[in-house]
C-alpha cells in the first residue's frame, strides 16, 4: 500500500510541477522521501506568465465594475473617424481599388500634445509626430514635425503648423472633426501621405498619469540645461537634469519631454520617446498591473486627458500587428534646419520665426518623407520602369523620372517617344497585370491613362510612362 501512495505521489507531482513550468513558475526540484512524505520548495517569484493568470484574476474579481468604467473611458476617448479608416486594418486581402495612392497600405497616426485647460494657447499644438506601421514588413518609422513649420491651411492663409489645430477647435461647426481633423489634413497634404488616425493628449493628462504610476524611472543620456523653460505665469524658470539614471515625477518627465532651448528637435523627439518607453515600462510591472486602485484612476485620467478617432475593433487588429514588431529597430527621423535638412528658420512678418522648406515647396520634403514610409506594395513589384517624352518640353522625360525616383519607383531609363503630341500622359504596361499597384498608383499620381499591350521583343521594361502636356509644370515652362 506505501508503494502505491507513493507512486501515487511522485505522478502528482510530476504532473504539478509540468503545470508550474507551463504557467512559468520556477521550481526547483521535489524530493519525496521513502516514507512517501513530500518535501517541496519554497516557490520563488513567478514570472510574466504567472502575472497574466494575477491579472485575470484581478479583472474577474472587479469585472463588473471595469467593465462598465473602461466602456464608459472609451465612451469619453473615442472620437467619430472623419477621414476614414486604414484599409490595412479594414481589408484582411488589400488591392489597389482600395487604396488612395502611395502610402494608403500603411497605418498612419498623428500624435498630438497640447497643453490644454488652464495653459496659454491650450489648443496649440506642441508635439506633432506622425508614426506609420507597415503592416507587411511590421516596420515603424516616425517623422517628429516641428511646430514652427510655416504652411498653408485651407481657407485661412499660412501659419505656423501647431495652429492648424487650434484653428480647427475654434470652427468646429464649420470643420467636421474639429482641431484633429484640420490638423490631419495639414499634415497630410504638406507631406503628401494619408493620415488614418489622430490620437491627442494634453499636458496636465501626461503629468497625472506618470505621478499615478509613482514616476517613471528614465536614463538620462546626458546633461540638459534649459535656462528658459516657460513656466506657469507666462515667465521662464531654469531646468536641468544629470546623465545617469533618474527617477521623474510627472512635472519633470513633461519638463524633460518639452524642452527645446538649448538642444535641436531630433534630441527633443529623442527624449520623448525615452518617456514613452519609460511609461511603458512602468506600466507592465507587476505593481501597478495588480493595482485594482491605479488602474481605476489611470482609466478617469485617459478618459479626461486622451482623444483619439481609432475605433475599438480598430485597436484591437492593430494591437495583433503591434505584437509582432521589433520596437528597437523604430526608425525615427526629425524635419530639422540642419545644414543638410529640408528646412531653413527666417521671420515672418505675420508669424515671428518660421521654419520653410528649402526648395520653396514641399516637393523635396515629400520625396524624403516617401523614401522613410516607404510603400511595400511598390517595392514588392519593382516594377521597371522607362519614362519618354511625349511633348516638345525639353527635359520633361527627366524631371517626370526624377520624380518617380523620389517616390521610390525603378526608373530605368528615359528618351523621347515617338510622337510629341501627347496631350495627356499614357501608361503602357507590358507586365500582363503582374504590377497592379504600381500601375494603380502612376494612374492617379500622373493623372495618366492606361493601355495594355503584349511586351516587345528584346525589352525587359515592365511600364512605359509617356508624358504629355498635362505633366508639364511651371519649371517645366
Amino acid at each position: 500500500m506505501g508503494k502505491l501512495d507513493l507512486g501515487h505521489n511522485k505522478v502528482a507531482l510530476a504532473k504539478e510541477e509540468l503545470l508550474e513550468e507551463e504557467a512559468g513558475i520556477k521550481v526547483e526540484p521535489v524530493k519525496v522521501t521513502e516514507t512517501g512524505k513530500i518535501c517541496k520548495p519554497k516557490r520563488k517569484i513567478f514570472t510574466w506568465k504567472r502575472l497574466v493568470v494575477v491579472i485575470l484574476l484581478a479583472l474577474v474579481f472587479g469585472g463588473g465594475f471595469f467593465g462598465f468604467k473602461i466602456i464608459k473611458t472609451l465612451g469619453k476617448v473615442v472620437a467619430k473617424n472623419t477621414t476614414g479608416s486604414a484599409p490595412a486594418l479594414v481589408h484582411t486581402d488589400l488591392k489597389p481599388e482600395n487604396l488612395a495612392g502611395e502610402g494608403d497600405g500603411r497605418i498612419n497616426i498623428l500624435l498630438l500634445g497640447m497643453g490644454g485647460e488652464g495653459h496659454d494657447g491650450g489648443t496649440l499644438t506642441d508635439t506633432i509626430m506622425l508614426v506609420s506601421i507597415e503592416p507587411v514588413s511590421k516596420k515603424v518609422a516616425m517623422l517628429s514635425i516641428p511646430r514652427d513649420l510655416y504652411v498653408p491651411i485651407r481657407d485661412y492663409g499660412s501659419y505656423k503648423i501647431n495652429v492648424a489645430h487650434a484653428i480647427g477647435e475654434e470652427s468646429k461647426d464649420q470643420i467636421e472633426g474639429g482641431g484633429p481633423a484640420l490638423a490631419k489634413e495639414v499634415v497630410s497634404s504638406v507631406l503628401d501621405l494619408p493620415v488614418h488616425y489622430f490620437v491627442r493628449v494634453d499636458f496636465e493628462g501626461f503629468e497625472k498619469l506618470i505621478d499615478e504610476i509613482d514616476g517613471v524611472d528614465v536614463n538620462v543620456p546626458e546633461d540638459l540645461y534649459d535656462p528658459l523653460y516657460p513656466d506657469e505665469n507666462y515667465g521662464y524658470e531654469e531646468f536641468s537634469i544629470s546623465a545617469g539614471e533618474q527617477q521623474m515625477d510627472g512635472a519633470t518627465a513633461l519638463k524633460y519631454a518639452r524642452s527645446r532651448e538649448t538642444t535641436s528637435d531630433f534630441d527633443r523627439a529623442r527624449r520623448q520617446q525615452i518617456i514613452i518607453s519609460a511609461i511603458r515600462d512602468k506600466f507592465l510591472t507587476l505593481e501597478i498591473l495588480t493595482n485594482l486602485s491605479k488602474i481605476s484612476n489611470t482609466l478617469d485620467i485617459l478618459g479626461d486627458h486622451l482623444k483619439t478617432d481609432l475605433q475599438l475593433w480598430e485597436m484591437e487588429k492593430l494591437a495583433k500587428i503591434a505584437k509582432d514588431i521589433d520596437m528597437s529597430s523604430v526608425t525615427n527621423v526629425v524635419l530639422s534646419d540642419a545644414p543638410d535638412s529640408y528646412l531653413y528658420g527666417d521671420l515672418v512678418p505675420e508669424a515671428g520665426y518660421v521654419l520653410l522648406p528649402q526648395a520653396g515647396d514641399f516637393s523635396e520634403i515629400q520625396k524624403f518623407v516617401h523614401s522613410v514610409f516607404k510603400d511595400e506594395f511598390v517595392a514588392g513589384e519593382a516594377a521597371k520602369i522607362e519614362v519618354q517624352n511625349g511633348t516638345s518640353y525639353v527635359g520633361l522625360a527627366s524631371r517626370v523620372a526624377e520624380q518617380l525616383e523620389g517616390y521610390n519607383y525603378a526608373v530605368v531609363g528615359t528618351k523621347d517617344a515617338d510622337s510629341q503630341d501627347y496631350k495627356k500622359t499614357v501608361i503602357i504596361d507590358y507586365s500582363g497585370g503582374k504590377k497592379p499597384f504600381t500601375v494603380a498608383f502612376l494612374k492617379k499620381r500622373l493623372n495618366a491613362d492606361v493601355k495594355i499591350e503584349k511586351q516587345p521583343e528584346g525589352t525587359d521594361v515592365d511600364l512605359v510612362v509617356i508624358a504629355g502636356e498635362n505633366a508639364v509644370t511651371e519649371e517645366s515652362n
